[in-house]
Formats: structure tokens, sequence, C-alpha cells
């Protein structure tokens, strides 16, 4: 029973690394047009950008941090959470 739970669970972790792995593009692409729209967007690494030197973005989980306010959260949709924080935050 042992043996099936671990394989039941690695084989969970495989598929979520799997999906995640396809979504990753799809979100960083969304970032990237950020860029067109005005944004300042830096790369930091393939997981983590900043917008306009204060928001950092995370698109593996969809995950934000204000670096100014020193607060985190996350977001169904980090591009139309990003555009709606500037809006409300500037």
């Amino acid at each position: 029973m042992e043996n099936e739970d671990s394989e039941l669970w690695i084989n969970y972790r495989e598929a979520q690394r799997g999906r995640r792995k396809e979504r990753l593009p799809i979100r960083v692409g969304e970032i990237m047009e950020l860029n067109e729209m005005g944004f300042e967007v830096d790369q930091k690494s393939p997981y983590h950008f900043r917008i306009n030197k204060r928001l950092d973005l995370f698109p593996t989980h969809n995950r934000w941090h204000d670096i100014e306010r020193n607060k985190r959260g996350g977001a169904y949709n980090l591009k139309q959470f990003t555009i709606n924080f500037f809006k409300n935050n500037v």
C-alpha cells in the first residue's frame, strides 16, 4: 500500500511539473506584452520579472510582490493585475 501511495505522489508531482512547464511560456509572453504597453519589464530570471522597478512577478505560481509596500499575493492573470496595480498605485 505504501509503495502505491509513493508512486501515486511521484506521478502527481511529475504531472504537475509538466503542467507548469507548459503554462510558463504563455505567462511569460503575457508579461513581455507589458513591455509593448509602456511598462519597464526587467527579467531577473526565467521565473522572476520586475515591472517598473517596483513590482516583482513570479509567473510559475502567479504570485507578485510589491517592493515598495512589502506586500505579496497572488493573481489569476498577472498581466491584468499589473495594469490595474499601476493604475491604482501610481
